[in-house]
């Protein structure tokens, strides 16, 4: 074959997919883990009141956030449960409103936690603050079940532009998770091509 390449002046496409393979898949793999790296180099810090995500868009200097001055509406809490190979996790997303929220008002903040324990959860204050992690990182945010859940089952109003917040995220962890897979499909990758390309010899 590759003589036939020769005589025909061709070009021998297969020969270059170890070269396109490379690059492509590692590509991929880095636009999946780029909210991943976006949260796990932001060493900022800022503090935001709850009433301020109702007055338009909010300019953070960082997505590392404590957001006061709030109140759960535990009534419409949402309790998220998730089966992987046997074993249930448990996620509540909670939303927080203004001290002055009326039933009917829109929705702009939704608190999403793991299950806590009954410490835990009476240690939370929206009205003192809470720490979290802003999801608005591409695709991130309130998954558009759980918004419809919201307004479907619970009666809320939930505005378009709804802020997830995740307590106790741990971005640093998810950077070293992030460049550990980007850094192990390089590997294989090129190995691969690299075995590829020799058979094409």
């Amino acid at each position: 074959m590759k003589e036939a390449h020769r005589v025909m002046g061709a070009t021998n496409m297969t020969a270059l997919v170890p070269y396109i393979m490379v690059p492509l898949i590692t590509l991929g793999f880095v636009v999946f883990a780029l909210p991943w790296f976006i949260h796990g180099i932001d060493s900022g810090h800022t503090q935001v009141e709850v009433a301020s995500f109702s007055e338009g868009p909010v300019e953070l200097e960082s997505r590392n956030v404590l957001v006061h001055g709030g109140q759960f509406l535990v009534e419409e809490a949402l309790q998220i449960e998730t089966t992987n190979d046997g074993r249930t996790s448990v996620e509540w997303a909670i939303p927080i409103v203004p001290a002055d929220w009326s039933a009917g008002d829109p929705v702009h903040l939704v608190l999403k936690t793991h299950e806590l324990s009954m410490q835990e959860a009476a240690s939370l204050d929206p009205e003192a603050g809470v720490e979290g992690v802003v999801r608005n990182v591409l695709w991130e945010g309130l998954a558009d079940d759980e918004a419809a859940y919201f307004k479907n089952n619970l009666g809320l109003s939930i505005a378009d532009d709804v802020i997830e917040v995740e307590y106790q995220a741990d971005t640093k962890m998810e950077l070293f998770m992030g460049l550990g897979m980007v850094g192990f499909v390089f590997v294989v990758m090129v190995v691969v091509s690299v075995v590829v390309a020799r058979k094409q010899r």
